[in-house]
């Protein structure tokens, strides 16, 4: 993804958090440019789009990565369940 999306990349380096997800944390610099009207809304979902791709990509050569995602969807499930039964 080097480099395709450069822009939000150096974006991301002047937000608060370096984990920022870009989803309504404090002082997110690519949403303040979203805002701002310097960057365009459907880039950022582009970039998410992308990410979520090249993530699937590794899942599936990781088994280490499966099993740690397997393991977030049951307890995932576990809790909805509490709370929604």
């Amino acid at each position: 993804m080097a480099g395709t999306f450069q822009d939000i990349e150096t974006l991301a380096k002047e937000c608060t958090f370096r984990d920022c997800r870009h989803e309504g944390e404090p002082d997110c610099a690519v949403e303040k440019a979203i805002q701002s009207g310097l960057l365009d809304p459907g880039r950022l979902e582009n970039y998410r789009k992308l990410q979520r791709e090249l993530f699937h990509l590794e899942l599936k050569k990781d088994k280490r990565l499966q099993a740690e995602e397997r393991r977030k969807r049951k307890r995932s499930r576990k809790a909805y369940r509490k709370y929604h039964h």
